[in-house]
């Protein structure tokens, strides 16, 4: 069972936590992830709770802060498509295989101990770093040589174009 400190009354560092975690879960929201793996460390820092509390937090958070979004944007469109931003198809194939991730995940929380999940979650947040950071990068240059593609086309159109006036000139 969890033991943990009364509500009231709040300790400076649990504000501190708290305005971080909005922080944090907006950023996250908009960017479209969960901040599950910033927000456990955060919660075990901030609030003095185990791991697997911890981590039952986050989820409370994650869940709030999706609702919070789903109800922002239900009627937002597309704006590329005549649609809605949020595509129920998609909703539809991944629910299943979150709900059993989250069934899963609960499963392991309650079997292993709070050492093997804390560097489950470690491990994890690592790797889940590394391919982010990777990705970045990549789209990054990506996005660097397209810009480069236009800009010299842009350079050569100027060129043509100064090469015809001049020929227009001397004719």
């Amino acid at each position: 069972t969890c033991v943990h400190k009364r509500l009231f009354p709040f300790f400076g560092i649990e504000v501190g936590g708290t305005i971080c975690m909005i922080i944090i879960l907006a950023i996250s929201n908009v960017s479209g992830l969960g901040g599950g793996g910033v927000l456990i460390p955060m919660i075990m820092v901030f609030f003095k709770f185990d791991t697997k509390n911890a981590a039952t937090q986050t989820s409370m958070a994650i869940f709030w802060s999706s609702i919070a979004r789903y109800i922002l944007q239900i009627k937002a469109k597309h704006p590329e498509k005549d649609a809605t931003v949020i595509d129920y198809g998609v909703c539809s194939i991944m629910m299943p295989t979150l709900l059993f991730g989250s069934f899963v995940g609960a499963l392991i929380n309650v079997i292993f101990p709070d050492l093997l999940i804390g560097i489950i979650l470690a491990v994890l947040l690592f790797v889940l770093g590394f391919y982010s950071t990777k990705k970045a990068i990549d789209s990054t240059t990506k996005e660097n040589i397209k810009l480069k593609k236009i800009k010299d086309k842009e350079e050569e159109d100027k060129r043509k174009n100064g090469q015809e006036q001049e020929q227009n000139k001397l004719a």
